[in-house]
């Protein structure tokens, strides 16, 4: 069968992956240019986000590497961060797959969020400057002027992002991050008709 081609997404507002989003394991630097290992990275982290790729799914490095028309190395860089990011699962000798999901860990997550996003509030109301509230105010007039659900989905995760980024902690933006991720592969799995509520095995 004929692998199909990953187009990359143009950069948009209502994207979900922007270069905002760096890897928890590390990546390019702030302002410099992507490297392949980034764009792999960008894509493959989109591709799990909205369930292209399923959890539980075993990635061959073959297709992916023709999938995404790149190479072995910038590959495996790119996987070695998505396994740092908590969405894939590597392991020696056997191979990765996307990282499975549970009914359990639905819960685990909301519960994490609801401790979390408190925390970050607190500090990102202590620490807004007038851009970073105009910022905010301006995300949630376009997301409460957007009909589109995949729109809303990315504009939420702006404003979620841009939250967490005005608490200027690292390790609370990492984490809620992490958190973002695992929510929004639930969101997307649910949209496509798997039901959330059925047994606690993984999807």
């Amino acid at each position: 069968a004929t692998t199909e081609i990953y187009t990359f997404p143009t950069r948009r507002s209502s994207d979900l992956l922007t270069t905002q989003d760096s890897p928890a394991g590390g990546g390019r630097r702030a302002g410099g240019k992507p490297t392949a290992a980034d764009l792999a990275y960008a894509a493959i982290r989109d591709l799990i986000l909205r369930t292209d790729l399923r959890p539980g799914q075993v990635l061959s490095e073959a297709e992916m590497s023709e999938r995404l028309q790149i190479g072995r190395t910038p590959l495996r860089d790119a996987l070695r961060l998505l396994s740092h990011d908590g969405l894939v699962v590597i392991e020696p000798r056997r191979g990765t797959m996307v990282a499975p999901l549970t009914v359990a860990d639905l819960d685990a997550i909301f519960e994490a969020r609801i401790a979390i996003e408190s925390t970050i509030a607190d500090a990102a109301i202590a620490r807004a400057s007038a851009q970073d509230i105009a910022d905010i105010e301006r995300l949630a007039e376009q997301a409460a002027a957007n009909s589109s659900e995949q729109s809303d989905i990315g504009l939420d995760e702006q404003l979620h992002r841009k939250i967490a980024d005005i608490s200027r902690n690292r390790f609370l933006v990492d984490f809620h991050k992490r958190l973002r991720d695992e929510s929004l592969r639930f969101r997307f799995l649910t949209n496509s008709g798997i039901d959330a509520r059925g047994d606690q095995a993984a999807f």
